[in-house]
C-alpha cells in the first residue's frame, strides 16, 4: 500500500499495479480506478507495515555493485512483469507483498531493479 504525498490526489492511497519509467500505476482503496503517479509523490505507508519484522537486509551482488534490500523496500521482479513491497529479508529469498496481495518468495536472481526514493 502506498500513499500520495502531493498532486491533484494527495492523501489517497492505493496499490500499484505497475512501474512505468518514473510513474507508477495505483489502483486507489475503495474505488479501485488506476492512476498514473509520479513516484516521487508516492509513500510506502508504514502504519500498515506494523506487522513486519525489520532483518538487517539481503545483500545482492551484480557486476561489482551491491544492492541491499530489507523491510519496506519496493522492488520490480519477475522480469519486470511484478512489483513487490519487501516484508522480510532471509538468506536465499526475499518475502514480498505483491500487487494481488499475496505473501510470495523471491530469489536475488528474479530482482530486477530496487525503487529509490528521490
Amino acid at each position: 500500500m502506498v500513499r500520495i504525498m502531493s498532486g491533484v490526489h494527495a492523501g489517497g492511497s492505493g496499490t500499484i499495479t505497475a512501474i512505468l519509467e518514473k510513474h507508477a500505476i495505483v489502483a486507489m482503496e475503495g474505488t479501485r480506478h488506476e492512476l498514473k503517479i509520479l513516484m516521487s509523490n508516492l509513500k510506502i505507508k508504514r502504519d500498515e507495515m506494523d506487522h513486519v519484522v525489520r532483518m538487517d537486509g539481503l545483500v545482492k551482488k551484480t557486476n561489482s555493485i551491491q544492492v541491499s534490500y530489507s523491510a519496506g523496500d519496493m522492488i520490480l521482479f519477475d522480469n519486470q512483469k511484478s512489483v513487490g513491497l519487501v516484508l522480510e529479508s532471509l538468506p536465499s529469498h526475499l518475502r514480498v507483498l505483491n500487487t494481488r496481495n499475496e505473501i510470495q518468495n523471491v530469489k536475488l536472481q528474479e530482482i530486477c531493479s530496487k525503487h529509490i526514493p528521490r
